[in-house]
C-alpha cells in the first residue's frame, strides 16, 4: 500500500462513490478555497493494484509573516 497524489477525476470518482463524503471533500469546495489564496493537494492511499482505498482533500494556505525573519 501506498499514498499518492490523485488527479481530479479519480478523486471525484472516490468522493461519488463514498457515502461518508461531505461538501468540503469536493474538488468544487477546493476550487471555492482557492479564490481565498489557498492551494490544494488530492491525495489517496492505494494498494498494489492501484485500487484507492481511502482520499482526502489537503488545503494548504501560506502566510507572509511566516517567512518573515524576526529580530
Amino acid at each position: 500500500m501506498y499514498i499518492r497524489e490523485l488527479n481530479v477525476n479519480e478523486f471525484e470518482n472516490f468522493v461519488n462513490e463514498n457515502k461518508y463524503s461531505t461538501h468540503h471533500q469536493t474538488i468544487n469546495y477546493a476550487m471555492l478555497k482557492t479564490d481565498y489564496d489557498y492551494e490544494y493537494e488530492l491525495i489517496g492511499y492505494c494498494d498494489n493494484n492501484n485500487e484507492i482505498y481511502a482520499a482526502a482533500l489537503v488545503l494548504v494556505k501560506l502566510f507572509d509573516y511566516c517567512f518573515q525573519r524576526i529580530i
